[in-house]
């Protein structure tokens, strides 16, 4: 278990030179803080970015760093239950926000994201930046 389950907004914040992120990123390369990434963040984070060399191998070595979260069938049950307690709303982002929150609670992580709103509807634990 690590101390935080990263969101997609973490390496959208760092690849800008978000100041808050870049403390975050810092102290997991400085081993002061673990942190995790699930599989479907790095899918969404290639799937709809175009980042140049530079961004990419920057984010490949951060995600070096860090533990893969499983995406289990138990983490899928999960999600669902916690999306149909917000209210179903069968977006992409939702769909994505109920992932993590999900494999937040099964690894008893923290969630540290910028955009918290909708994932508090979801998971008590989030850390933000």
């Amino acid at each position: 278990m690590a101390d935080l389950l990263l969101d997609i907004t973490i390496f959208d914040d760092y690849l800008k030179g978000d100041p808050g992120a870049g403390v975050i990123v810092q102290q997991i390369i400085d081993g002061t803080l673990t942190a995790s990434v699930s599989p479907l963040t790095v899918f969404v984070l290639w799937r709809s970015r175009v980042l140049s060399r530079k961004d990419e191998i920057g984010i490949t070595a951060l995600l070096s760093l860090l533990e893969e979260a499983e995406l289990s069938a138990e983490v899928a049950k999960v999600a669902a239950l916690l999306l149909d307690s917000a209210g179903n709303t069968e977006t992409e982002i939702r769909l994505h926000c109920a992932v993590i929150a999900a494999t937040a609670q099964q690894r008893g992580e923290q969630i540290c994201t910028r955009d918290a709103d909708f994932l508090r509807r979801l998971y008590s634990k989030i850390v933000t930046y």
